[in-house]
């Protein structure tokens, strides 16, 4: 409508060049590594859509789209998309920032859909809900309503500060997510598989980081989470201490196990979606207890299900977030489940061989 002349363009690439020398680009954004495949360029204008759903956005942001924008004065950066279904995006966070241009509408100022509040009615009786559904709210009137219903664990126990005195520990269960495009997650767990009772003791999250860093930090948990079982239960046996970690990185875990002698081993992972929906369970009853305000509490109040095309809830994850320290947890808690006679519990695949090449 403009009549601006495409001088070139590549489907393939996602770019656009015009005759005045302007150009657009467009890219996915599946995870860091999408990410990092921006750094280099410089844009006037970059738009951000369906940015409640964005991965990992605190680096895109930042650590992309900050510097690309710097070149021009009157560069701008846009947001645009539905209020989030869960808590804690960067998108509720700059939607609710002074520093941020805000603009909302919701299908009331659509010009192209006449009896809006008929459709609504329409749409409500289709999917069986009220207006004042968190789906309604969200989706058509705009506003900030989560999608509690789908979250995948609900009604979690936490404590706070220390470990209650009566519990006595006689396993220690470490786990590891290893996480180069996304978050390393690390937690150990300290159970008493009798009593069918553990609580997290040491959980860190962290990305940008060395094969030695992740190994610093599996040795310092280890050691503070058995200085815990020792000094919580004289008796204990120490080879009840021990560590999963996810197998998309054996050559760590062998080191682990080899270099510094760690019980490292490869954690079982077959029926994963049951062994979330156990875990969340176990989680919901208080047989197991995380930290409170922690980042383990952190995920789990962002971790959804996802929803159908009827909006139903599946059983499969929303993989706009995902999960670190959460499948850290999940490793551990297999193991623990498998000693504690659970259905959903698996003993580690290379516990008994050490066979981490195969």
């Amino acid at each position: 409508r403009v009549n601006l002349t495409i001088t070139r363009k590549s489907k393939s690439e996602g770019f656009i060049e015009f005759a005045n020398g302007s150009s657009i680009l467009i890219k996915g954004n599946k995870d860091r590594s999408a990410a990092d495949s921006l750094q280099g360029f410089h844009y006037r204008l970059v738009v951000i859509d369906e940015a409640q759903s964005q991965c990992n956005m605190n680096y895109l942001v930042d650590t992309i789209v900050s510097p690309m924008l710097m070149d021009f004065e009157d560069s701008v950066l846009y947001l645009t998309g539905t209020p989030p279904r869960r808590k804690g995006t960067y998108f509720e966070w700059a939607y609710k920032n002074p520093a941020w241009t805000h603009y909302h509408w919701t299908m009331k100022e659509n010009p192209y859909i006449k009896n809006v509040e008929i459709e609504i009615e329409r749409i409500c009786k289709e999917k069986g809900v009220s207006k004042d559904s968190a789906f309604i709210r969200r989706e058509y009137y705009g506003e900030i309503a989560y999608d509690t219903e789908a979250q995948v664990f609900k009604g979690y126990k936490v404590y706070a500060g220390e470990v209650p005195e009566d519990f006595i520990p006689d396993h220690i269960y470490g786990g590891i997510d290893f996480g180069f495009a996304d978050y390393n997650g690390i937690i150990y767990l300290a159970a008493n598989v009798g009593q069918r009772k553990a609580y997290v003791i040491f959980e860190r999250k962290f990305n940008k980081s060395t094969v030695s860093q992740i190994i610093e930090v599996v040795r310092t948990g280890f050691e503070e989470a058995k200085h815990f079982l020792i000094q919580r239960n004289s008796n204990a046996d120490l080879s009840n201490c021990q560590i999963y970690t996810d197998n998309n990185e054996k050559s760590i875990t062998y080191e682990l196990s080899q270099t510094y002698g760690l019980p490292a081993y490869c954690a079982y992972k077959y029926d994963k979606a049951m062994a979330i929906e156990q875990l969340a369970e176990e989680c919901r009853t208080g047989r197991i207890n995380i930290l409170q305000d922690g980042v383990i509490a952190d995920e789990f109040e962002q971790t959804l299900y996802k929803r159908d095309e009827e909006d139903n809830i599946t059983s499969e994850i929303d993989d706009s977030y995902h999960p670190d320290i959460i499948m850290a947890l999940l490793y551990a808690s297999r193991q623990y489940f498998y000693d504690c006679g659970m259905d959903l519990g698996g003993e580690s695949l290379n516990k008994k061989t050490n066979d981490f090449a195969n």
